[in-house]
């Protein structure tokens, strides 16, 4: 006997499918991330910060769509979430927080990392980027971009991230502050095919589960 297909699975196969097709119309791979502004950060520093990293994450050939807990309730959600759709699946978590508890003021954001690499969340420190936009005179919403990119580019490409090269430089001196401020800091061709293959897999895992689920029998 058949297993009823279920409204899920169907979600599930069709976003699937979608997305390949997507990426086959201009070569990039789609994500999704939800973005928690836990720090209230201005609508239009956020909405700045988001175009800054959809353009990085573009240019390495990686389709972002942007997800907000303030238009959808999680399953986290309180009375206020009432009247709300819930939120859709999302690859990645992104949570703008004023500061970290724990780490040096210099750190811009943290990414959350099992043993084999893979990580879904991430948080970007609000003060540190708010920081060095004022004292290098550069656009907070740009700054904010580049850090959420670049903690992004954490989870995309897994463990032992970090280059000489690049937006993935573990430490912004002049130089590419300069390129911050130009547009310029980005990823490098081989972090960009990296992230492309780590997407694919992950994509490929996700329709084969969903027609596993569609064809099991009992």
């Amino acid at each position: 006997m058949f297993l009823k297909l279920t409204s899920m699975v169907v979600i599930g196969l069709l976003f699937c499918l979608s997305r390949a097709a997507r990426a086959l119309d201009d070569g990039a791979t789609q994500v999704t991330v939800t973005v928690f502004n836990d720090a209230n950060v201005s609508s239009d520093v956020l909405a700045r910060a988001e175009r800054r990293a959809t353009t990085i994450l573009h240019a390495a050939q990686v389709r972002v769509t942007w997800l907000h807990t303030a238009e959808c309730a999680t399953s986290s959600s309180s009375r206020s979430a009432l009247g709300r759709n819930p939120c859709p699946a999302a690859d990645f978590s992104i949570r703008v927080v004023r500061d970290s508890l724990t780490l040096p003021e210099s750190i811009f954001g943290v990414s959350f990392l099992g043993q084999d690499g893979s990580g879904r969340y991430g948080d970007v420190f609000y003060a540190t980027a708010y920081r060095l936009s004022e004292s290098a005179r550069l656009n907070l919403g740009e700054v904010l971009g580049h850090v959420m990119a670049h903690e992004l580019g954490h989870l995309l490409l897994g463990s032992n991230a970090h280059s000489s090269l690049g937006i993935m430089r573990p430490h912004w001196s002049g130089e590419e502050l300069q390129s911050l401020r130009m547009g310029k800091l980005l990823f490098t061709k081989e972090q960009s095919q990296l992230m492309k293959q780590k997407i694919y897999k992950a994509t490929v895992s996700a329709d084969s589960l969903a027609r596993a689920t569609f064809t099991a029998r009992e």
